[in-house]
């Protein structure tokens, strides 16, 4: 950006701004200045400019008039240097923290014993590779196995036990899609064995609501995602009769604090087996590294 210097600047207060500007900004004004110098080296403007520096009512030589000028070199070649500037980078905030030394406080409601336990899962200094991927480990201060978590861009796995009505086995679980759009669908089918009976469970995952706010022991979340999860049994490739087989699992999840909630209803009635479940889990607190 190079701009030209109308009347009433002279070559002598031109000066004096170049050498204010350049004690102030050498690399930037600088080279600025020195673009409109050689644009006025042409002998006619300069004698136009030596006739007019007579009447020239405020003298050049004034602090003032000194700090004016540099003033109004900065003010004009200012913006220029600035739009040099790299943009600030945008922070991604994930719906899981795999920092170590996080953790968090679960109050755990057991509807059909009547119950309330609460347990602490803590995110370890530990990995673990699974399927050929490199999972985080936690653990679990009630004594259940350890947890794993994976992010892989906007998926996020864990690999954990299935509802005991399922059978209880470890599966590779892909449990959210944060950039996945309000009504978005995903499903994962996974063989197990119910008291000794090979079935299919099918697990679908849908994306209800985003960006809600929640409140959870009286702790507000925004930007919360909420998860619905489905059940569906086969034998082979016969699915189980509607009424075999009833579930309302519903997910919440907020940035950085993974789950902050969930409640899971699995009532299992076929063949002569019989499993139900009814808890709820609530984050009480956490300490996110």
């Amino acid at each position: 950006m190079v701009a030209s210097i109308s009347w009433p600047f002279s070559s002598f207060t031109l000066n004096i701004a170049l050498l204010s500007a350049s004690k102030i900004v050498p690399s930037c004004l600088m080279s600025a200045c020195l673009a409109i110098f050689l644009e006025r080296k042409d002998k006619r403007i300069n004698l136009i400019i030596a006739k007019k520096i007579r009447y020239l009512p405020i003298k050049t030589h004034t602090p003032m008039k000194k700090l004016i000028l540099s003033l109004t070199f900065l003010s004009i070649f200012g913006i220029s240097c600035q739009q040099d500037d790299p943009p600030t980078p945008v922070a991604i905030v994930k719906y899981m923290s795999l920092s170590a030394g996080s953790t968090w406080n679960y109050e755990l409601v057991n509807n059909l014993a009547v119950t309330t336990s609460t347990y602490v899962l803590s995110s370890t200094t530990r990995d673990s590779t699974i399927n050929g991927k490199s999972y985080h480990v936690f653990t679990n201060s009630s004594g259940s196995a350890n947890e794993y978590h994976n992010i892989t861009g906007n998926d996020y796995y864990n690999f954990r036990n299935l509802p005991g009505a399922l059978g209880g086995s470890s599966v590779e679980n892909i449990y959210l899609k944060d950039n996945a759009a309000v009504g978005a669908t995903w499903s994962q089918t996974y063989p197990v064995t119910v008291s000794g009976v090979a079935l299919n469970a099918i697990i679908t995952n849908t994306i209800t609501e985003k960006g809600i706010s929640k409140t959870v022991k009286g702790t507000v979340y925004n930007d919360v995602i909420h998860v619905t999860t489905a059940i569906t049994v086969t034998i082979g490739a016969i699915p189980l009769p509607a009424s075999a087989l009833t579930t309302n699992i519903h997910f919440y999840y907020a940035p950085k604090f993974g789950l902050i909630q969930s409640s899971n209803v699995i009532n299992l009635n076929y063949a002569g087996i019989i499993d139900n479940t009814n808890q709820q889990t609530s984050l009480v607190s956490a300490n996110i590294k």
